[in-house]
C-alpha cells in the first residue's frame, strides 16, 4: 500500500516473502522505514504490524492517505521537519545568572 502512495520510498527487493516470524519482522521494520521515508507521522510500532492491531493499522493507512492527498493536492512540504523553529530553547533564561 505504502508503494502505490510513494513508489520511489519503497524498494520492493527489500521485502521479504514472510514466510517466518522473523521475516514478518524485517518486512514490519521496513514499512515503518519507508513511512518515515514518506513523510508519515508514524503512531505504530513494528510489533503491531506483526500482530496486525487493527486500530494501529488504521492509523498506519490514515497517514500514507493524509501524505497521498497532501500531494495530490500540491500541498507536501520537502522538508516534513515538524518544529519549523531552528531555535531549541524558544524563551530567554529569564535568570541568566542563577
Amino acid at each position: 500500500m505504502l508503494q502505490a502512495v510513494a513508489p520511489e520510498c519503497v524498494e520492493a527487493d527489500e521485502i521479504q516473502p514472510g514466510a517466518t516470524a522473523q521475516e514478518c519482522a524485517l518486512n514490519a521494520r521496513y514499512a515503518v522505514s519507508c513511512a518515515h521515508k514518506m513523510g508519515c507521522q508514524v503512531f505504530v510500532s513494528t510489533y503491531d504490524i506483526v500482530e496486525v492491531q487493527p486500530n494501529q493499522m488504521l492509523c498506519l493507512i490514515a497517514a500514507a492517505m493524509a501524505v497521498d492527498m497532501k500531494r495530490r493536492l500540491g500541498l507536501a512540504n520537502p522538508n516534513p521537519n515538524p518544529n519549523p523553529n531552528p531555535n531549541p530553547h524558544p524563551h530567554p533564561n529569564p535568570n541568566p545568572g542563577a
